[in-house]
């Protein structure tokens, strides 16, 4: 009996023993817990803290872009308020110039004269200056120098004064102020002569109804020239060419139709070696030709030199290469004329 009570004391001994521990444990779990707890909520808050911050900070950069931005559209409309004015200015002028030029001279063509609606059309020339005020301001050119050496001259000033040129497809920007031309080949041909021989560029304007004559408009306009023509006169071969004079051609496909071209100012007379001429010319153009002002391959407005293969039978082209050591190019047609306008 006594040793039963004392396994019995025994017994409930080591439950309060173990029930004090659990409770120990649980207590000790509770309080661990509590403190993971708190920190895990200071973390949150203090991230949630920096996240307010930074998205301050972002909503505050972003107004600065957006006011940035709404003062500079504000700063490029105002520019181009001034541009356009500036430019209706000059194509006014231009016009007066050329309603006056009209007056003096009528141009006999094929198709019907109308000087109105071409005037219409010329009024959206992207020019950019008053070129024709440019050689006005120097009427003693035209008394001493010959039209030949006035169209070389106008070009290259044009080469020498440049600051930036690039070819691109289309284009036609001239700022002569600045030396920027951004234009195709047809463009800066277009821009020469108005400038130099206005009469020559309006009867090309008004026969081919472009006011915005491109390498077909040259080609079919040269060869549909007739010798009582006022203003142009067809050159027939290659030996005849002379400073001041347009030369143009359009490649053909297998089938023989037109797909592009090109037209270039000659700068010199050509030089012949048996039936290969090098020509000296002026263009706009993606690359340079040999002995070019264009450095590094850069393109846009430059002087150089390319090689004409004649015919010997007719002395006409029949094939081109774009510098010295370059292949033939055959699959084109050739057209030249000399422009004879002499009133500036």
């Amino acid at each position: 009996m006594f040793k039963k009570k004392k396994f019995i004391l025994i017994w409930l001994i080591l439950f309060l023993v173990s029930s004090s521990c659990l409770a120990e444990t649980t207590q000790s779990k509770k309080a661990a817990t509590k403190k993971h707890a708190v920190s895990i909520h200071h973390k949150i808050k203090k991230n949630t803290k920096h996240q307010s911050v930074a998205k301050k900070s972002l909503i505050k950069n972003k107004h600065n872009v957006i006011a940035k931005n709404k003062k500079t559209k504000t700063k490029r409309k105002s520019n181009k308020r001034s541009n356009t004015k500036t430019n209706k200015n000059i194509i006014t002028k231009t016009n007066e110039n050329l309603t006056k030029t009209s007056n003096k001279h009528s141009v006999n063509h094929s198709r019907p004269q109308q000087n109105s609606s071409n005037l219409v059309r010329i009024k959206h020339y992207p020019a950019q200056i008053n070129s024709t005020a440019e050689i006005e301001s120097k009427p003693n050119i035209g008394l001493v120098a010959s039209i030949e050496q006035r169209l070389v001259g106008f070009v290259k000033r044009s080469v020498e004064t440049l600051r930036y040129s690039a070819y691109k497809l289309g284009a036609s920007h001239f700022d002569s102020s600045r030396g920027i031309y951004i234009v195709d080949c047809s463009a800066y041909v277009d821009h020469t002569l108005r400038s130099v021989y206005p009469n020559a560029y309006l009867s090309l304007v008004n026969s081919t109804g472009s006011d915005k004559p491109n390498t077909l408009n040259y080609y079919d306009f040269f060869k549909g020239l007739s010798d009582n023509d006022e203003f142009w006169s067809k050159v027939e071969d290659v030996e005849q060419l002379q400073p001041g004079d347009i030369l143009v051609f359009r490649y053909k496909n297998k089938l023989g139709r037109s797909t592009g071209g090109h037209v270039m100012v000659v700068m010199n007379k050509p030089i012949r070696d048996g039936d290969t001429f090098t020509v000296s010319v002026a263009d706009s153009a993606a690359s340079g030709h040999s002995q070019d002002t264009r450095p590094g391959g850069l393109s846009g407005i430059g002087m150089g030199k390319l090689l004409l293969k004649i015919n010997p039978d007719t002395g006409q082209p029949s094939a081109f290469a774009w510098k010295v050591g370059s292949r033939w190019k055959s699959n084109v047609n050739f057209a030249m004329a000399r422009p004879t306008d002499i009133e500036s």
